[in-house]
């Protein structure tokens, strides 16, 4: 018995090596924590957030977060909760749960032989995605670089690639991805020190805006077919959708 206890305790020492933290790198505005939902905080620079905890920012604040070393951009009017912040033998691993709101994440590629996996997620799909920058909002994404698939919560998939935008469709229609920038040079790489993560994350909060330039709200008004029009593309080029996929274990954004 003390055989197979000792056995155990060293493949989960082997999965899970340790919890890790999240710390808030800049505020501008009013942003709160909370350890239970119920009692908030003022939120400062330097703050540290652990799993389980939320973050709230209010109309014209904003808050830079450094979590396993994946920058994230937590836009206005966004609430989310950590799930997970862990460091395990396999890799870093970040889930996210975004109430409301938007946030920009800037993710730290995978190193060597680890694996490094981030979620977001929400009531509508999850954002599961490696060394890739995007913004999101439970619905609408946008990949300003490397490449994600994205399933919403009907098990329909497409790719969506750096540059390029989709939406989830509430009635089950997922919209090809569309071109609608150039894509954007990643902003962290597998080797970026933590110093070079901390300017990356200063130069983020510094040059961010609170309100945004609403990258996502203008792309939907125009592109989501719950609301947009095939019209509208005018000369913007769609990429082929990818084939529906039933094995949601298989793609990087998949529906709960």
């Amino acid at each position: 018995m003390r055989k197979f206890m000792l056995a155990f305790l060293l493949v989960f020492t082997a999965v899970i090596l340790f919890a890790d933290d999240a710390v808030i790198k800049s505020v501008k505005g009013k942003v709160e924590y909370s350890s239970d939902g119920q009692t908030w905080f003022p939120a400062e620079p330097n703050q540290v957030l652990k799993k389980g905890d939320y973050i709230s920012t209010s109309f014209k604040s904003s808050a830079v977060v450094v979590a396993n070393g994946s920058i994230i951009n937590v836009k206005a009017l966004t609430r989310m909760t950590f799930d997970e912040l862990a460091k395990t033998s396999g890799g870093p691993q970040t889930e996210l749960y975004l109430v409301s709101g938007k946030v920009q994440v800037e993710i730290k590629p995978s190193a060597n032989e680890e694996i490094t996996t981030f979620k977001v997620k929400s009531a509508m799909a999850t954002a599961s995605v490696r060394g890739t920058g995007i913004e999101y909002d439970g619905e609408n994404l946008l990949v300003n670089h490397g490449k994600v698939d994205f399933t919403n919560n009907f098990g329909r998939s497409v790719t969506v690639n750096g540059g390029e935008y989709s939406n989830a469709g509430k009635r089950g229609t997922m919209l090809p991805s569309v071109r609608v920038k150039k894509p954007a040079k990643p902003v962290l790489s597998a080797d970026s020190t933590n110093d070079e993560i901390d300017g990356a994350a200063e130069e983020m909060g510094s040059s961010s805006y609170p309100d945004g330039t609403n990258e996502l709200l203008a792309y939907s008004s125009t592109f989501a077919p719950d609301t947009g029009s095939a019209s509208k593309l005018g000369d913007v080029t769609q990429s082929s959708p990818a084939p529906i996929s039933a094995d949601v274990s298989t793609v990087f954004i998949s529906a709960n």
